[in-house]
């Protein structure tokens, strides 16, 4: 049976202490290394980084329960916009 390769990236809640830190390291795994700090930009980078291509990523978040943790206030949006990240990119990549 064939192996395939897909397009991922794994990050560990734990390591990522902070919401920048977390969009970096996903980013950074795709091949963007530049600063990323606000989900819009991180949303646009997605974008644009994958816009010629139609194919799926994958992105695996190790310990993502963390990030529910109420303590974490910071993280509050990570989650909602990483489970509509391809509805999100898709509308970038028709409004631009």
């Amino acid at each position: 049976m064939k192996r395939k390769e897909f397009t991922h990236s794994l990050s560990n809640c734990v390591e990522c202490f902070s919401p920048k830190l977390l969009l970096e390291d996903i980013l950074y795994q795709f091949g963007y290394c530049d600063s990323c700090s606000r989900l819009t930009d991180f949303v646009k980078h997605l974008q644009t980084l994958f816009k010629d291509e139609r194919k799926t990523i994958f992105i695996l978040l190790d310990n993502a329960q963390l990030l529910r943790s109420e303590q974490v206030s910071d993280f509050s949006l990570i989650l909602p916009t990483l489970l509509s990240i391809s509805t999100l990119v898709c509308f970038w990549n028709n409004y631009l």
